[in-house]
């Protein structure tokens, strides 16, 4: 075999043996449970196996002072420069993370990382090869026996208990960024909604529903676990939900229940902690969010040269996550995986009207809307780097295009309205209705300019906050509540749907009063948006109050909103005793929506297609 050949051959076997540590250390080193880890673990070690091939074959053609001349130098010298090099990655990644990677404390780490695996390569030296190749072999065997282990230990927790007799199934439909006031049956006047409409026809419609936050991931995560965000604290773009927490889907999944969860937001997927109690779970995009591959400092050198020099960058795959896909996720899983004997707890999350707006086209083309190029609505859409109102604004948008921009969101919803009444049809049709509690909402709406402002996250006015909320089922006569309600009440109704017992902390109230036909003029509705600004806002009665904290600066607004639906009239100046009162009691709130507090929460790294997914979606990879 000739001295190219060899390199080859030890290179491979000296990379597959640091992809082999890599994984390992990826998997013991993380809290998620991967989708496969296994594969990926193989995946990781082949990746690392060709790139040591490569260096093996460079150092094999080296001139003869530099050139490994035994077997043992052949394994080691390839060893010892991607071990570097992961070590580099690494200490980059975990202990000097923002810190610009030629400063004096990453350059001291460094040069002490070399000289450790240097004296490591000596001593490697000494190895015989046999040792050497049963070394690398065991390392394999002992990283995807931990990681399968590991695996099967995330998925053996909380047996299930049978369901109560009876027990009825729960189909949770969560329109993203579903405005309320966008809604037929909530007063708009264009019909983008008959078979919602109809939904709520049959049910009971919450007229005056609002959701814990303003952008997806702490409102879903209220959702989940029933607590205000300044409980469960998943705040940030970068926070997962604790997993401490028991979630909705545990509690469900405790009881008895089949359940599933199928999410076109990737903001709301397993890397998050959304999977939580769920038997199956899809997000899109996830197989890269769910696998180990992302994590290794493989995928990390790999974005620092895209980033650098445009080399490698990823393109964006087009995984299709419209209502029609969702709902084919939706009826397999009914099909052919859900427990046979158990009733079944369903989670869809549609993003369809979630910017940015590209129905179909087949369907503009029906409906006779124009399309809008992306790079135009990306420049008004998504989460705005300005100070909230009143402090800031964004840029004034010419009003055909604004009108332009509302009737493709409007289109949106026409597209998964008409999705929604296929799914709900065809669940009819083989009588998976006739004992099933249908919950339709959103985590928040959008904003088209009404207060300076566009898309989400950056207030806390009805156009985001107030959300639609409709429950039809067994027993619940159709009508319209008034009662404000918050989107943590879901949790605490579905535990008693299912006879369940509730976790102590959940911070809900059941609405079967309210789907009674009863009036519980006691409750409120309570917001808070917990990022770089706080953005607070309590709703008693017709009443609302605003506050904004932007720094040092504060902002106080009060409106009535029988009377001033849009919140343009504000009457915090001619009101102050309405003020002072509203505010006592939005500081009651504020201190109760701290009183589950978690101690800790874990940050996620978003790097690479993950970062460029949520950017699509208007976030940014920066944003803390």
């Amino acid at each position: 075999m000739n001295k190219t050949a060899l390199g080859l051959f030890y290179g491979a076997c000296a990379g597959w043996a640091v992809g082999c540590i890599e994984g390992a250390a990826v998997g013991l080193g993380s809290e998620l449970s991967f989708a496969d880890p296994f594969a990926d673990s193989v995946q990781i070690a082949w990746r690392f196996a060709a790139a040591g091939a490569v260096v093996g074959a460079i150092l094999s053609l080296a001139p003869s002072r530099f050139r490994p001349t035994c077997a043992r130098t052949r394994l080691a010298s390839p060893f010892l420069a991607l071990a570097t090099l992961c070590g580099f990655s690494w200490v980059h990644q975990e202990v000097f993370a923002g810190t610009p990677m030629f400063a004096a404390e990453p350059l001291l780490a460094t040069t002490g990382l070399g000289l450790g695996a240097f004296l490591i390569w000596k001593g490697a030296l000494r190895l015989t090869a046999p040792l050497f190749s049963t070394l690398t072999l065991s390392a394999l065997s002992l990283s995807i026996a931990i990681l399968t282990s590991g695996k099967a230990d995330s998925e053996g927790t909380a047996p299930k208990s049978a369901a109560a007799a009876g027990a009825p199934n729960v189909l949770f439909l969560l329109v993203d960024t579903l405005r309320a006031d966008h809604l037929s049956s909530y007063g708009y006047t264009l019909p983008t909604s008959p078979r919602i409409d109809e939904l709520g026809a049959s049910g009971v419609r919450f007229d005056a529903a609002y959701a814990q936050a303003t952008w997806t991931r702490p409102s879903v995560a209220s959702i989940m676990t029933s607590l205000y965000p300044a409980s469960h604290r998943t705040n940030q773009l970068k926070i997962k939900i604790p997993d401490s927490l028991t979630t909705l889907a545990e509690t469900m999944s405790h009881a008895g229940y089949s359940t599933a969860g199928f999410s076109a937001n990737r903001n709301v997927s397993e890397i998050f902690g959304f999977a939580q109690g769920f038997d199956s779970f899809w997000a899109h995009s996830s197989n890269e969010l769910n696998s180990m591959l992302r994590f290794t400092s493989w995928e990390r050198l790999r974005d620092t040269l895209a980033k650098r020099t445009g080399i490698g960058k990823k393109k964006k795959s087009p995984v299709a996550s419209s209502a029609d896909v969702m709902n084919e996720h939706a009826l397999q899983w009914l099909a052919e995986d859900r427990a046979p004997d158990a009733p079944w707890f369903l989670y869809l999350q549609y993003i369809d009207p979630h910017g940015p707006y590209s129905p179909p086209q087949d369907f503009l083309d029906e409906i006779g809307v124009p399309l809008i190029a992306k790079d135009v609505l990306h420049k008004i859409g998504g989460t705005s780097q300005e100070p909230p109102f009143p402090f800031g604004a964004q840029p004034e948008v010419e009003k055909d295009l604004l009108d332009g921009i509302v009737r493709l969101y409007d289109a949106e919803i026409q597209f998964t309205d008409r999705h929604i009444g296929r799914l709900l049809d065809n669940l009819r049709s083989q009588g998976l209705l006739d004992n099933t509690y249908v919950i339709l909402t959103s985590d928040h709406g959008e904003e088209f300019g009404e207060h300076q402002q566009f898309g989400h996250g950056q207030s806390t006015f009805d156009e985001l906050s107030r959300i639609p909320l409709i429950i039809a089922g067994p027993g619940i006569e159709p009508g319209v509540s008034k009662t404000p309600v918050e989107l943590i009440d879901l949790y605490p109704t579905m535990a008693t749907w299912a006879s369940a017992p509730q976790p102590a902390n959940l911070q809900g109230r059941d609405l079967a009063p309210l789907l009674a036909g009863g009036d519980e003029g006691a409750r409120s509705g309570f917001v808070q948006n917990l990022k770089s600004s706080t953005l607070t806002c309590l709703v008693v009665g017709d009443e609302k109050l605003i506050q904004v904290k932007h720094g040092d600066q504060e902002a106080w607004m009060l409106f009535n909103l029988k009377d001033d639906p849009l919140e343009q009239n504000d009457l915090a100046s001619a009101q102050p005793d309405r003020v002072a009162h509203l505010r006592d009691l939005l500081e009651e709130r504020r201190v109760q929506s701290e009183e589950f507090r978690v101690d800790t929460v874990n940050s996620i790294d978003i790097t690479g297609t993950v970062a460029k997914d949520l950017s699509d979606l208007g976030y940014f990879e920066t944003e803390e």
